[in-house]
């Protein structure tokens, strides 16, 4: 088996870069934008973003990829323009110089807070869709090559793997390169954030400023490479469109002609039939078409929906014990820590050491 490396790996390894870098500049700036309140900026990263991808089973059908795209190009360049207004506010004392709280959660702290809460959103809504697509477009790939060193109709293909790197094993090739482009966005973001403050001696508000590049190239890579793959599911309207035929229905598999009863008495009925990170239904069924896929999708009740979502319990506990791991070092320990602890300057300059060292670099 082998699998392809080509314009849509890299748009996809480009697209995990950018969609998750602004999650990481929140992170690196978390002692800027509150010194004693590191934890709430933390909260405000992952909450709204944790929210989103717990209920995107029931919403994300009916809402195109495009659309979910844009709204994060939207996300992400307005959480760069909120804490960059209020970081500028604050640090030149404009705003609450004579009514901060004894907390320090003054108006321009929770305004960034804010900011913050909407670029954890838009990481949340872009990695869940990526992600799908990516599953999408590498199920296509893999019919693709089936069909293309099957031996029959070889010269149809020759124009679309030109220009490819072929390699051998795996059939998930957009998923790798989307999860390697976030892995890598963990030492960039960090990167970015030291050599805006540290070499180059920018303000945050000016750092973020100078970041509302990442949103524009968020869109423009989308658009570009990614989005002709998305025609078919555009709207919901069109989805529905996709209705089964009479004679689709004749020639169902038996797994795909469960009904909603037969859901309620089998809990593993749901799992059996749809397999898990994939786009396509389970072994045997790949060749079943996006009509008849979207068909049962659309069937389904948010019981059923939730049913699907608990069959993730595998992969779903282990990230939750790693993510709290990290985030109680990042948020607690490591914000307390400096040489001399008592001085606040060495405090922030550990905090981006450790995070960027630790976390990203030897993590």
């Amino acid at each position: 088996m082998t699998i392809i490396i080509n314009s849509k790996t890299q748009a996809f390894w480009i697209m995990g870069v950018l969609n998750n870098i602004p999650f990481v500049i929140m992170l690196a700036a978390a002692k800027d934008i509150s010194e004693g309140g590191t934890a709430l900026v933390f909260i405000a990263n992952t909450l709204p973003g944790l929210l989103c991808k717990l209920s995107s089973p029931y919403w994300f059908d009916r809402v195109s990829y495009k659309n979910r795209i844009k709204a994060g190009s939207i996300l992400m360049t307005s959480s760069f323009l909120v804490v960059s207004f209020f970081s500028y506010l604050d640090e030149k004392n404009l705003l609450d110089a004579d009514n901060d709280d004894d907390d320090g959660l003054g108006v321009c702290v929770l305004m960034q807070l804010l900011g913050v809460a909407l670029g954890s959103a838009q990481g949340s809504l872009g990695e869940a869709s990526l992600l799908a697509l990516c599953g999408r477009v590498d199920s296509m790939r893999k019919q693709s090559t089936d069909t293309c060193t099957s031996g029959n109709n070889e010269s149809e293909h020759v124009d679309e793997i030109e220009d490819e790197l072929i390699l051998e094993d795996t059939t998930s090739i957009s998923i790798a390169a989307f999860s390697s482009g976030t892995g890598l966005a963990g030492v960039l973001g960090f990167a970015y954030v030291y050599i805006c403050t540290h070499i180059l001696h920018l303000s945050l508000a000016a750092s973020l400023i100078v970041a509302l590049f990442f949103p524009f190239a968020f869109w423009r890579v989308f658009v570009v490479s990614l989005e002709a793959y998305t025609v078919e599911n555009e709207t919901s309207s069109e989805m529905a469109a996709l209705s089964l035929t009479a004679n689709d229905v004749d020639d169902e598999p038996e797994s795909m002609s469960l009904t909603r009863d037969e859901f309620e008495d089998d809990p593993l009925a749901i799992e059996n039939t749809f397999s898990v990170g994939s786009s396509s239904f389970s072994e045997g069924q790949s060749n079943i078409n996006a009509s008849q896929e979207f068909a049962a999708i659309n069937q389904m009740t948010v019981f059923e929906r939730f049913r699907l979502v608990l069959c993730l319990w595998p992969y779903m506990v282990p990230l939750f014990i790693v993510y709290t791991a990290e985030y109680s070092l990042q948020s607690g320990v490591w914000t307390s820590i400096g040489f001399p602890v008592d001085d606040a300057d060495e405090r922030a300059a550990f905090y981006v050491a450790s995070n960027w060292m630790v976390s990203y670099l030897i993590g």
